[in-house]
């Protein structure tokens, strides 16, 4: 089977599970749906790019990305970018297996650890807006510091009495909490070389596609409400300021899905920079555009529970400034331009990437 074959063979598989779980219908329940998210675990894609000799299933970065572009598309909220596009990996990547039942992810800043009498490490302070914390049994912290020395993860039991995650979701009804430690000792703790940077590139990669998946979703149903939804006798799309309105969607969502495969192309590897940045603010500025368009279209009845719209459009709002905002990848992406002196025509062309010289990520 050829990468493509394979590619094609992944997409029907998660598709399938979601028709399975979730039926034909244009809005799933509006929760968490558990049974997609048992389905795509019993079918490794819960941690589909973590090598098999830590538990995964030794795929691509960008397989993991197919399935999150699928979910996000049928509008399966389920937490495969937490926790496996981000917790799996990192704590792969640092030899630590996780355990049973989901887990998240969330940066740790020094601010809140502190060392214990025996040396152990001490979390003491509160880290926000955590995505699924609330549904999670345990959660990986990345400890940031300056000192590669110093790069460690931390997995820390939500059970734990020393944990509190507060109540909270976004838009969308995920949920989305902050998170109280006093005086928490992990359960383990791993020296790591991830960094920061690596987790917002591969954050931004993960986010820009179930971005470009919800837009995919949300063009489609537009397309179809303009065709077959009539006014003063003639079908919304014979109309021409509506026309003018559902080609700029479609080529908003082109432009998004296209700097999703660039930068899906170039995985996270340092010389990704130019197009991680330019995918992250595609999908950021586009996502308001697409969202504003599609409700424009259907006007009230998008926000009506039996219209899909609005579970794609909240996801599409919510999923903008996940991790880090489209400002810190617009200020990345002048600084290429500005500080480092790319091109602005290669930046447009891609070629960017193929011509700096870099380290390698992750």
């Amino acid at each position: 089977m050829d990468d493509r074959d394979y590619r094609m063979a992944l997409i029907d598989a998660a598709n399938a599970i979601i028709d399975r779980n979730l039926g034909a219908n244009e809005v799933p329940a509006n929760d968490f749906d558990r049974r997609v998210w048992a389905e795509f675990t019993g079918a490794g894609f819960a941690s589909l790019d973590v090598p098999e000799d830590m538990g995964g299933s030794g795929g691509t970065l960008a397989d993991a990305l197919d399935i999150v572009t699928v979910a996000a598309r049928r509008g399966a909220l389920t937490p495969i970018i937490e926790h496996g596009v981000l917790a799996a990996w990192v704590a792969a990547q640092a030899g630590m297996a996780l355990p049973d039942g989901i887990c998240t992810l969330a940066v740790v800043h020094e601010a809140i650890v502190d060392a214990g009498a025996d040396g152990s490490l001490v979390l003491n302070g509160v880290i926000e807006a955590v995505p699924w914390a609330m549904e999670a049994e345990s959660i990986v912290l990345l400890l940031d510091s300056d000192q590669a020395s110093q790069r460690r993860i931390a997995l820390v039991a939500t059970g734990d009495g020393t944990v509190r995650v507060h109540p909270g979701t976004d838009l969308s009804g995920v949920p989305l909490n902050d998170i109280t430690f006093t005086a928490t000792i992990p359960a383990k703790v791993a020296a790591t070389d991830t960094t920061t940077e690596t987790l917002r590139r591969r954050s931004a990669l993960a986010y820009t596609a179930a971005i470009a998946g919800a837009s995919r979703q949300v063009c489609d149903l537009t397309m179809r409400h303009a065709r077959s939804r009539t006014q003063f006798g003639r079908p919304l799309a014979k109309f021409q300021a509506i026309q003018q309105k559902l080609a700029q969607l479609a080529s908003v969502t082109a432009s998004i899905e296209n700097a999703a495969r660039i930068a899906t192309a170039g995985g996270t590897d340092l010389k990704s920079i130019a197009s991680v940045a330019s995918a992250a603010v595609a999908a950021s500025s586009g996502a308001q555009q697409i969202g504003a368009a599609g409700h424009q279209i259907h006007g009230a009845i998008g926000f009506t529970s039996e219209c899909g719209l609005g579970r794609a459009t909240t996801s599409l709002w919510s999923w903008r400034d996940r991790h880090v905002s489209a400002d810190y990848w617009s200020d990345r992406l002048a600084g290429e331009v500005l500080d480092e002196g790319a091109g602005v025509w290669d930046l447009i062309t891609g070629r960017l990437d193929h011509e700096v010289d870099g380290g390698s990520g992750a």
